[in-house]
């Protein structure tokens, strides 16, 4: 693919059957004469199985982009740069939605996104790679709802922010604050509750429920 008409292209749409897009299909160097690119939104087909380095990347609008669960072939940097505001497990407006089944996040996966400010990330990521969130200074709430992935030690760099966990989950106590530290992370540890309902997961870990399930 290749990615024309940068300044005026607004959503990308990717039809069923397609299986992998290209490094750099719509990513927006630095010297290009539109920088900052203008592509908000971006349907991916249920095919995908991989996506190339800079995919996306310094799209300064995008905001909305459902990730498919068959899509685990995933190169550095894909949406580093881009406009994105929310990173989340569940399929919310305006959001980059992660698949439940996600185990790795790549090298610089979101990094330089100043717009970031909140990330829910699905019981099932097991690793968070350097860089990933770096540079993202507006990040101020990281989400987990699963056991204690291994974080790189750069991934959080220049990003200060509260990390909420669920205590009873294997790894939180020693196994992720004593890697990482916690020069700019507060590591916030939820009360133990009934991991069944995702929705009821993602609530609890932003502070809109606080009572036990019924």
């Amino acid at each position: 693919m290749e990615y024309q008409n940068r300044a005026t292209l607004s959503q990308l749409f990717f039809k069923e059957g397609v299986t992998r897009i290209g490094s750099y299909a719509a990513g927006v160097p630095a010297s290009n004469e539109a920088p900052n690119g203008s592509v908000s939104a971006v349907w991916l087909p249920s095919t995908l199985t991989g996506i190339g380095e800079y995919a996306f990347s310094n799209q300064s609008k995008l905001r909305s982009v459902h990730l498919p669960s068959g899509a685990t072939d995933l190169g550095k940097h894909i949406f580093a740069g881009s406009g994105l505001t929310m990173i989340t497990d569940l399929d919310v407006e305006n959001a980059l939605a992660l698949p439940a089944g996600m185990a790795v996040i790549p090298e610089g996966f979101a990094c330089q996104c100043a717009a970031l400010y909140k990330v829910s990330l699905p019981g099932s990521i097991r690793e968070i790679g350097p860089s990933v969130f770096a540079y993202c200074v507006g990040l101020g709430e990281l989400a987990f709802a699963g056991s204690a992935p291994t974080i790189a030690v750069n991934a959080f760099t220049y990003d200060r922010l509260t990390a909420s966990y669920y205590s009873a989950l294997p790894g939180w106590d020693t196994a992720i604050r004593n890697q990482y530290g916690a020069r700019s992370i507060t590591w916030l540890p939820l009360e133990s509750i009934t991991l069944t309902l995702p929705a009821w997961q993602y609530a609890v870990a932003h502070g809109l429920k606080t009572e036990p399930l019924p």
